[in-house]
């Protein structure tokens, strides 16, 4: 088992060849045990995701989409009830959101089979997709039988999941082109990552969110308008993709951004038409209904809420102050690695608001890049380069059911120690990418396992 390393330059120019390490380091047995494990936890997250029935996060949104097809806005109902239960999220008289944790809109408020603009067979949806997405989710999702919908969409994370190892393996190997061995070691690894198993069993957006951001980031030099595409779907999670958005704005990739624009423009219209009402008031009413559903944790929104500073113009400056920092420095190392680029981005985009579990598994790719820096490392510097590697396993247990969900004391000093490794990766994630040469794109190698 061996890996070459080198430092490629924006020329073309190899330097630096032939350190023995790398990827050969994880030796096929435990390459093995490690994939066996990520089955087995993925079979246990599909038994468990199959019991949640209309819990799911995906039947939610099917449930959503009902009413779409029917021509019922599924927002206005919603918001109704969240302001009579709860208040209007905005304003000095606004909820609290550390005192009120809101998870379902059909669990935390008051109605019944009467209630204005509500259909009695699924209750009040948690409407908390933008109207494009609505109209995506019911032209696909919506048309399916409900006792195939859970089933369907977990072939979809599934093949999403494949996809993100496959673009994500040769920044792991450091070799163009697919790598068997390199796409095999990713996925075991993505596999026994909490956030990944945590998306799988509620049936989320995150992973084909992620598959299509980063097959956007691919195609975006060679074939701009499927990028765009592909960027456009992304934004079924705005949370999400639009910080990673600013990648194609730094390229000066605008055909893309023409094909996101327009296309977002398009079903925003699209959604006026089909609702019969203002498209403005529907991202308005959207936007609302999201204001309401902002906890979680190891994000910047828990300190937010912490200082009742949700859904106030100090808050908001704090979130996109975060963006534009990071941002920021994505501008001035932008001829870096691709996936370097992203890391930076993908912290911006998980730090800026509230996100659930599921959502860190944004941080697969920066995860990718900092587990190939250690794998063509070594002596003094290999040591350095492990401690971002335990910080990522002090993370993930911390984003476990059991850790995340126990009020133990043990539990709770996991917590905050997932937060400290959270804020410490990405203060390694910035000094690696500041220190690298201009002309360094990533260090590369050829990995046989």
């Amino acid at each position: 088992m061996r890996l070459e390393r080198s430092v490629t330059s924006q020329e073309g120019k190899v330097i630096n060849l032939k350190q023995q390490g790398g990827v050969g380091r994880l030796q096929r047995g435990v390459l093995a045990l490690i994939l066996i494990l990520g089955i087995a936890l993925t079979v246990s997250s599909l038994r468990d995701g199959v019991r949640l029935g209309r819990e799911a996060d995906v039947l939610r949104v099917w449930e959503m989409s009902q009413y779409t097809l029917d021509h019922m806005n599924p927002y206005s109902p919603t918001l109704s009830l969240l302001k009579e239960r709860f208040g209007d999220p905005r304003g000095p008289d606004r909820a609290k959101l550390k005192d009120n944790r809101i998870w379902s809109v059909k669990n935390s408020t008051d109605w019944n089979a009467s209630t204005p603009g509500i259909k009695p067979e699924f209750g009040p949806v948690d409407a908390t997709y933008p109207p494009g997405a609505a109209l995506l989710f019911a032209g696909t999702i919506g048309l399916i039988p409900e006792t195939l919908v859970y089933p369907v969409w977990s072939i979809v994370v599934l093949v999403s999941l494949f996809l993100v190892a496959r673009l994500l393996a040769p920044t792991l190997s450091g070799r163009p082109g697919d790598n068997w061995s390199s796409i095999i070691t990713c996925l075991a690894l993505f596999l026994v990552w909490p956030p990944t198993q945590h998306a799988i069993v509620v049936g989320q957006f995150s992973i084909p969110t992620l598959a299509a951001l980063l097959g956007g980031i691919a195609l975006g030099s060679k074939r701009p308008y499927l990028a765009g595409i592909l960027f456009s779907l992304a934004l079924i999670k705005p949370s999400l993709s639009l910080p990673i958005l600013l990648y194609p704005l730094i390229k000066g990739w605008w055909k893309t951004l023409s094909v996101v624009f327009l296309s977002q423009l398009a079903l925003l219209i699209f959604s006026g038409l089909w609702f019969m009402e203002n498209p403005l008031q529907l991202v308005s009413q959207w936007l609302s209904i999201g204001s309401y559903f902002l906890q979680g944790a190891y994000t910047i929104q828990e300190v937010l809420n912490r200082m009742g500073w949700e859904n106030t113009t100090k808050g908001i400056l704090v979130s996109f102050g975060i963006v534009g920092a990071l941002g920021s420095l994505a501008l001035l190392r932008s001829k870096l690695h691709p996936h370097l680029v992203l890391g930076v981005l993908a912290y911006a985009a998980i730090l800026w608001m509230y996100h659930e579990r599921y959502d860190f598994v944004l941080l697969l790719v920066p995860l990718v890049t900092t587990l190939h820096a250690l794998l063509v490392t070594k002596g003094n510097d290999y040591l350095l380069r492990l401690i971002p590697i335990l910080l990522f396993v002090i993370l993930g247990a911390a984003l476990t059911e059991t850790i995340y969900s126990s009020s133990a004391p043990a539990a709770s000093l996991t917590r905050w120690a997932g937060r400290f490794s959270l804020i410490l990766l990405v203060m390694y994630h910035v000094r690696d990418i500041t220190k690298r040469r201009d002309g360094e794109v990533m260090y590369t190698g050829t990995a046989q396992l």
